[in-house]
């Protein structure tokens, strides 16, 4: 079944797909394409993480602007998250022992249940780290037994690639779904990806509707509240510089997409993948993001420096830097 419908302009289809709300393009991503679509974050796989197949028909979550769906229960996610890592039950068990963090997150649940939104600002690490950094807070607000909604806002690159559960080759986006009410797929536009077989192939107007219809129904939904959005807030992932890993800004336009009264960016730091021991802080502060290109830069910096004061204060045997410089928190 499916139904057009107009957002930002552009046109649309509506698609039911195997559990999932699919919204396509009326005039479908061409299939070479897709193909490409796997550049854009190559450097994010792993042993685990492999290319999949251009294949919509398959996995069709390649060529949709979004997906809406119905997540797991919390159980499910928990279970789901101790195949990608067998630490991740210890590590949830962790957040939810701690005084401190259980604090930050009956913050967040107080913004959410006034009808706020709360953005999960997390590094833009590896692809493992981010799908936990995201079920985390999935997994701690069902254990609450709380009202809420989540979604994720990630490169489009991911559906060019799948892992293996229990011998099943799974594309990424219907697992980060088993977390997620709604999945946005952006390709953003920076030094890195125009520089990508990506974006050299796929021409801008096939790029600016998708980011346009994607900033549009993410304002939608803030308008609408209730929900945590993951967003990883560096431009690029981090790039490592000798003994160094540094972080990119992020864009002032992935900024100005949060930039909505009701909003909150919580920043989150830590790592998952490759480490001996996983680690997962979280900053008490809730900041509003406003203003002019200049002040969201200003914002970007801070929240930037954020970061990596965390990644530097949490995540051990490593250094991370901001613009050349490294910050400790």
């Amino acid at each position: 079944m499916s139904e057009k419908l107009y957002i930002a302009g552009v046109e649309l289809e509506r698609v039911e797909r195997e559990g999932m709300t699919c919204i396509y393009p009326a005039e479908r991503i061409p299939l070479e394409y897709l193909a490409l679509a796997t550049d854009l974050s190559s450097a994010h796989a792993d042993g685990d993480i492999v290319n999949i197949e251009a294949n919509p028909e398959k996995y069709p979550a390649q060529g949709a602007y979004f997906i809406e769906s119905e997540p797991q229960d919390h159980e499910f996610v928990t279970a789901m998250g101790h195949l990608v890592d067998s630490r991740f039950e210890a590590l949830v068990d962790g957040v939810w022992n701690n005084y401190r963090k259980r604090q930050i997150f009956d913050k967040w649940g107080e913004h959410l249940d006034s009808g706020g939104t709360i953005v999960n600002g997390v590094p833009h690490g590896s692809l493992l780290d981010i799908g936990v950094f995201h079920a985390i807070p999935y997994v701690i607000f069902g254990r609450l037994g709380a009202k809420f909604r989540s979604g994720i806002d990630i490169s489009q690159g991911i559906n060019g690639l799948g892992r293996e559960f229990n011998g099943q080759k799974v594309e990424l986006a219907r697992a980060l779904g088993w977390a997620s009410h709604k999945m946005w797929f952006v390709t953003p536009r920076t030094d890195n990806t125009e520089k990508s077989e990506f974006a050299q192939v796929v021409p801008a107007n096939q790029i600016d509707p998708q980011n346009r219809v994607v900033r549009a129904d993410l304002a939608q939904e803030q308008r609408i509240g209730g929900m945590f959005i993951t967003a990883a807030l560096s431009a690029t992932s981090f790039v490592k510089n000798g003994e160094v890993y540094e972080m990119v800004a992020p864009t002032v336009g992935s900024l100005r997409v949060f930039d909505h009264y009701r909003t909150r960016v919580s920043v989150v730091a830590g790592k998952i993948q490759g480490a001996a021991q996983p680690s997962y802080e979280m900053s008490s502060k809730l900041r509003r993001l406003m203003g002019n290109d200049q002040a969201l830069a200003r914002q970007g910096d801070e929240l930037s420096i954020s970061v990596t004061a965390g990644q530097n204060a949490s995540v051990v045997g490593s250094k991370y830097a901001y613009q050349g410089r490294e910050v400790s928190a």
